[in-house]
């Protein structure tokens, strides 16, 4: 199944980055089942997958594309218009003047609102969605079908090197165009519990859950309480920001998604209480599946979730046939039904890290057992007999120390490709903290799943006595990837530029808003100035996006040119963050607050600016 499953992937991102007409990919589709008559193999079974896969997307991408108005739209145009539908995602809310609500509304009508504000004539949209920002409708919920007056428009693309591409994420989720509303007004809830029931009581069951894994923590450190609701249920939007970025520079940012590892450790967790009582394989093979697809579902049914259940389900099954389970065949079957029901999960970054780990894990593993085998083993040629007590002990121990040595290194290297593709970041330093931290994790899930279980029979205070350990495992792993964030070489960012297709000298202009200015200045020797570090406000979300872009890692020099925060309001985080070797301050007067803070950052690291 592994070679048709790498012709489904094939065949759909052909189908995006061409964007082949439904038409052409039937024709496809067609002609690749003639060619099983005339001949079959190996590359007969990829092509066909190609083609096959290759016309699903393809016919899927042309039916979202059909969303009524989206022909008579372009880059920075809207149209007035009035929408019926259902918001089918957790609404988020951001804070920006007034609070909005975001979050993706399935369609039921749309219709072009005229001159004298009436809608003319309403199309139906059933199937379509788009994404909607409402402002002051911070209490919305998932299932509520709405009224809406806004404006259609398409996404806005990055404007700058590295800057998120939300177009392209949308895209991944069947979304091609967004409404957005002046004011609260313009949105009005007509009904509840509208969308689907198995999707809103999995929402409901994930709080409970959340509630129950978090008693004695939510009020008294919420910090750590997100903490374990991430790793625990994927909830990634509850832990602190600061403690995310140290997961991403050691490398074990996947701890914080419902995934692979998350869904092995529950299995694996079951079948150690299964085998207590000597449970008939069978019998546990069917009670792990149904604990897997009930953990799926209370961690809201999330796509990573999802993908991984569908793989430990495949993998299970084979006992229950009485066939051996083999990882590569699952890997591919698990694709092949993933993409069979979505095929826009091909473009998702998180459906091919997944893959592309799980590969490497099954592929490279055994031959890394095999070459640190002789590092951890006794003589093979000595008798067993003649081994002490104490050196079995110590072989055993560094046997599974090599084993996760194996297991990190391959995944680490199977993710590699795809890490520099999307994010310009290699983290060397992941091989040793997965060893650490994926059995401190797993502590820390074992023990949450204990304290869900003794809640359930109504022993509330040993569940709280629980999750306090649990504040224990979540300080130790956060003293630990502190430290792995901050070693030297641990991680760093690579360009997706090689150094020789450089000019002598390159400027980069950074496109920022309300005149705001940051310029970056590479010289092919390797210098790397910045003049001018734009606003605080958009450090995150465009300014250090473009350092990774960019594969900076530390800077040469910067030079503040103007003392507004427009200029200069991210410069003490550019001074923390990369360390320029020279700062210049191209003004004399020191009142600015973006100055002071930055002489300020300078002076604490005994570094003086120059004027």
């Amino acid at each position: 199944m592994l070679l048709p499953a790498f012709g489904a992937l094939t065949g759909c991102l052909l189908a995006h980055w061409t964007k082949l007409p439904a038409a052409w990919g039937l024709a496809l589709a067609i002609a690749s089942g003639s060619l099983v008559v005339f001949r079959r193999g190996r590359l007969t079974r990829f092509l066909v997958a190609t083609c096959i896969f290759a016309a699903w997307f393809s016919g899927k991408a042309s039916f979202l594309r059909d969303l009524p108005l989206l022909g008579q739209l372009a880059p920075e145009t809207a149209i007035s218009v009035a929408a019926e539908g259902i918001v089918v995602s957790e609404p988020t809310v951001a804070t920006s003047g007034w609070d909005s609500a975001r979050c993706e509304i399935a369609l039921d009508t749309l219709a072009p609102i005229g001159r004298r504000g009436a809608p003319s004539g309403r199309l139906d949209c059933e199937g379509r969605k788009v994404w909607a920002t409402l402002r002051g409708t911070e209490t919305l919920a998932y299932g509520d079908r709405l009224e809406i007056q806004g404006v259609l428009r398409l996404p806005a693309g990055p404007r700058n090197p590295g800057e998120f591409d939300f177009p392209a994420f949308l895209e991944t989720r069947g979304i091609l165009a967004e409404i957005a509303t002046a004011d609260p007004t313009t949105v009005r809830v007509t009904g509840h519990d509208a969308a689907n029931p198995l999707i809103a009581a999995a929402q409901r069951a994930r709080e409970r859950l959340r509630a129950a894994i978090t008693l004695d923590l939510a009020d008294a450190d919420p910090e750590v309480a997100g903490v374990i609701a991430a790793m625990g249920l994927g909830a990634r939007e509850d832990a602190p920001e600061e403690m995310v970025d140290d997961f991403k520079l050691s490398g074990t940012l996947h701890l914080f998604a419902v995934s692979g590892l998350h869904v092995g450790m529950i299995a694996l967790i079951l079948l150690a209480l299964l085998g207590i009582p000597r449970t008939p394989r069978r019998l546990a093979a069917v009670l792990v599946i149904g604990a897997l697809v009930f953990y799926a579902f209370v961690t809201g049914l999330r796509p990573s979730a999802v993908r991984a259940t569908v793989m430990a389900t495949i993998l299970l099954s084979g006992v229950l046939v009485d066939r051996p389970a083999r990882i590569l065949n699952s890997l591919g079957a698990a694709a092949l039904l993933i993409l069979s029901l979505d095929p826009f999960q091909a473009l998702a970054p998180g459906f091919q890290l997944s893959f592309a780990v799980l590969l490497a894990i099954a592929l490279l593993t055994a031959p890394f057992r095999r070459f640190l085998a002789p590092l951890v083993s006794s003589d093979p040629f000595l008798p067993r007999a003649l081994v002490s007590r104490r050196a079995r002990r110590l072989h055993t121990g560094a046997g599974i120390v090599a084993d996760n040595v194996a297991v990190s290194t391959a995944a680490s290297l199977g993710s590699l490709p795809l890490m520099l593709a999307y994010f310009h970041l290699a983290t060397p330093i992941a091989i040793l903290t997965n060893c650490l931290l994926v059995p401190l994790a797993f502590c820390l899930i074992f023990t949450a799943v204990t304290s869900v279980l003794v809640q359930l029979v109504a022993l509330s205070g040993l569940g709280a006595i629980l999750n306090n350990a649990n504040f224990l495992l979540v300080k130790a792993i956060g003293a630990a990837i502190a430290v792995a964030a901050a070693i030297p070489g641990g991680h760093f960012y690579v360009s997706g530029r090689p150094w020789f297709v450089r000019e002598t000298c390159e400027i980069e202009v950074l496109d920022l808003p309300q005149g705001g200015a940051a310029n970056a200045l590479h010289s092919r020797s390797g210098q790397r100035w910045i003049i001018d570090t734009g606003s605080a406000r958009l450090y995150d979300g465009l300014l250090a996006p473009f350092f990774r872009h960019s594969g900076l890692n530390r800077l040469d020099g910067m030079i503040l040119t103007h003392g507004d925060s427009h200029h200069v309001g991210a410069a003490d985080r550019v001074l923390g963050a990369y360390r320029p070797r020279e700062t210049f301050l191209a003004l004399k007067d020191l009142r600015s607050p973006g100055i002071r803070s930055a002489v300020a950052t300078l002076e604490a690291g005994k570094r003086a600016p120059r004027t």
